[in-house]
Parts: C-alpha cells; sequence; structure tokens
C-alpha cells in the first residue's frame, strides 16, 4: 500500500497536466482566440499526447493515417501503429519514475515550446508549426527542430503530417535569414 500511496501524486500531476492542455486548447478555440490560437493547440495536443503516452490527447489532434518523415525516411502511421507508439512512450515514462517536479516541468517546457512556435498559413485549412524539440547547447550547436502540417476540416484542426529530424540546424544555415539586430546597420 505504501508503495501506491507514493506513486500517485505523480499520476495526478500527469492528469493536471493533461487537463492544462486540454483547457489551454478549448481556450484557444473559444471565439476570441484566432485561427492561429487553434492551430498551436491542435499542435500542442498532438505533441503533448505523444511526451506524456496519452494516446486519447494524441488522437484528438491527429488525422490517419498520418505521414511521418524522420531523418528524410517517409512513413505512415495508421491509427492501431500510433497507439502502439504512444502506448510505449507511457510504459517508458512509467517505468523512468519520473518525479512530481519532473512532470510539472516537463508540461511547462512544452507549453514554452508551442507559445514561440512559428505558425505559417498556407491557406484557409491549412497551416504548418515549426517549434524547437531541443534547443543548441554549447555541446551540441544548432537547435533541433519538429514541423507539423494541420488541416482543418469540420471547424477542427489536425496534424496530418510531422517532419523530424535528430540532426540539429547548423547556425550556419540559418545565419543568413535571421533578422538584423535591432539597431544594426546594413550592408
Amino acid at each position: 500500500m505504501r508503495r501506491m500511496v507514493c506513486k500517485a501524486p505523480g499520476i495526478l500531476v500527469l492528469v493536471a497536466a493533461l487537463a492544462a492542455g486540454w483547457a489551454m486548447g478549448v481556450r484557444a478555440q473559444s471565439a476570441g482566440a484566432g485561427m492561429e490560437g487553434q492551430v498551436r493547440a491542435a499542435a500542442f495536443r498532438y505533441y503533448a499526447g505523444t511526451v506524456l503516452g496519452d494516446f486519447a490527447t494524441y488522437q484528438s489532434a491527429t488525422r490517419f493515417p498520418l505521414a511521418v518523415v524522420r531523418a528524410g525516411t517517409l512513413t505512415t502511421r495508421d491509427e492501431k501503429q500510433a497507439r502502439e507508439m504512444v502506448e510505449r512512450i507511457a510504459e517508458r515514462n512509467k517505468a523512468a519514475n519520473l518525479s512530481d517536479a519532473d512532470r510539472r516541468t516537463i508540461g511547462a517546457n512544452m507549453l514554452r515550446l508551442f507559445d514561440g512556435a512559428s505558425v505559417q498559413f498556407v491557406g484557409a485549412d491549412t497551416a504548418a508549426v515549426t517549434f524547437t524539440i531541443r534547443p543548441a547547447t554549447k555541446e551540441r550547436p544548432g537547435d533541433v527542430l519538429g514541423h507539423l502540417l494541420l488541416h482543418r476540416r469540420d471547424g477542427a484542426w489536425r496534424v496530418i503530417f510531422e517532419v523530424t529530424d535528430p540532426a540539429p540546424v547548423p547556425p550556419s544555415y540559418v545565419e543568413a535569414v535571421r533578422p538584423a539586430p535591432e539597431g544594426a546597420k546594413s550592408p
């Protein structure tokens, strides 16, 4: 019984993190939030469902079959494959025995990821979201990014395409397109 009591707070934190994500989605889909907020909320639900191992959350923001490009290899993921993947992530999360503080940190970091994400509209019903999965460090210069393509059908935005690459973007790739710092002189 003692073991169960110690693990219960972790489960409560996980449920609270998912509830916060759901609440963010509901707020963003309210009339005043606008399309960009709705897109961010759907992308957040997709990523949060994946990272936290919650298939219901993941499924609520995904349209199957999902196209996935990882390191240049294209695959598709149907609902059964997605469920298996998310269940494996849930098992790893459980085995990791994360503390309540760890879970809170994960949830807060995911919210920051999508607050800072780039949203581009391709059309009235298609949008792309690019977000930082892992920021650059001294040991590994360059950010690791994720890119999601979402489509809106029947008023709901859902992820239809995911692109990731485990290799970070070299800083030299983006130096030419970064805006000049404020006050910098043009060449």
